[in-house]
């Protein structure tokens, strides 16, 4: 590769010359360099240009999704509450099955017809004051919502596993008068945050 580089950096050094000769116009190309400033500004963008291609030619990257196409369908089982906080599941639910059809890289299948299938628990949910009262510094007026879960993406074929882990999702709220509804009104933001953080890592297993 660092061959390749030092062939390439000379054939640009040649390029860059015949465009920028005469004053920044190319060698018989006439003009002056006054009325024909657009011309090495031209000769300069497709000399890079060359040399980018250049470069990327020889070398190889990843493009597009890391699944293969037999493993892209997926049964998202309902997600199951072992928190304190009732209720919290079927929004959690609506949010990891919104995210995959977002997402685009796995398609929501029935359980007969799915290669893999996506089990989630939610495990906590928890709130951290991160802003206090500026009258009175004791107080707690902003909190941060975090929920958690246990993950597991399993091949339906043979039942191994193919990612097994715990992931959070995140939101914030100010307390008002109501501090009941200020968090219950942060639960579907930290749930459509972990439903990202979820089929992200799902989609990653695969790399």
């Amino acid at each position: 590769m660092n061959g390749e580089k030092s062939v390439i950096s000379n054939q640009y050094s040649v390029i860059s010359k015949k465009f920028l000769s005469r004053g920044g116009v190319p060698e018989g190309w006439g003009g002056s360099p006054i009325t024909d400033y657009r011309l090495p500004i031209t000769g300069f963008i497709i000399s890079s240009f060359l040399l980018l291609l250049s470069l990327t030619s020889g070398c190889a990257y990843r493009l597009g999704s890391p699944v293969p196409k037999e493993m892209r369908a997926v049964h998202a089982h309902s997600v199951i509450n072992r928190s304190n906080e009732p209720g919290i599941d079927p929004v959690m639910t609506s949010a990891l099955r919104h995210e995959i059809q977002r997402d685009g890289t796995l398609r929501l299948a029935s359980e007969t017809s799915a290669a893999i299938t996506l089990a989630v628990t939610v495990t906590s949910i928890e709130l951290t004051p991160i802003g206090y009262d500026g009258d009175d510094p004791t107080r707690p007026i902003q909190f941060r919502t975090t929920v958690a879960a246990n993950v597991t993406l399993t091949k339906m074929a043979d039942g191994s596993v193919i990612y097994e882990g715990r992931q959070t999702g995140e939101s914030t709220f100010t307390a008002s008068a109501d501090f009941v509804s200020g968090k219950l009104g942060s639960l579907p933001a930290a749930a459509n945050d972990l439903a990202i953080n979820i089929v992200n890592a799902c989609v990653s297993a695969w790399w």
